[in-house]
């Protein structure tokens, strides 16, 4: 009988030992993504891809908790962040934009949010702000720990 009882009870701690493993051990990160210094408040696709996981994708919305512990795609390498969002260009005339962003690993790790800032240069105001840059877009990161700004001209 106390046999019994001594393995039901170290079968329960098991059990509760292991839940608090997975509940703790799993890291979410909030993802927030500003365009041209307004938050993006639609839904985007967001297609994370790396050269050995392949492709994970996420039906973005601001805030959104991305699981990064359980997800081998961000533990080994940097990720390219690629989806497609309808802005107003230069002219106030809608655009689809398309992102195709490196990310490197670590700004997933050791934070709880993951700000991505993205300023397209077909506008007057961040050309003249990002003069330097001939790409498309410019972007900047930033997360409890670390932030990645874009040397600015003025």
């Amino acid at each position: 009988m106390k046999m019994d009882r001594l393995n039901l009870k170290l079968l329960v701690f098991t059990f509760l030992i292991s839940i608090s493993f997975c509940v703790y051990g799993q890291s979410n990160i909030n993802l927030i993504i500003l365009i041209n210094d307004e938050i993006v408040t639609n839904s985007l696709e967001l297609r994370f891809n790396s050269m050995s996981h392949g492709e994970y994708t996420v039906n973005y919305y601001p805030g959104k908790e991305i699981t990064v512990s359980t997800n081998d795609i961000f533990k080994k390498e940097d990720v390219i962040l690629k989806f497609e969002h309808q802005g107003f260009d230069g002219a106030k005339k809608i655009k689809t934009y398309n992102y195709n962003i490196p990310i490197s690993r670590g700004l997933f790790y050791d934070t709880d949010y993951l700000i991505v800032k993205i300023y397209n240069l077909d506008i007057k105001r961040f050309r003249s702000r990002y003069c330097k840059y001939k790409d498309d877009y410019v972007v900047e990161f930033k997360n409890r720990r670390y932030y990645m700004d874009v040397i600015r001209c003025k």
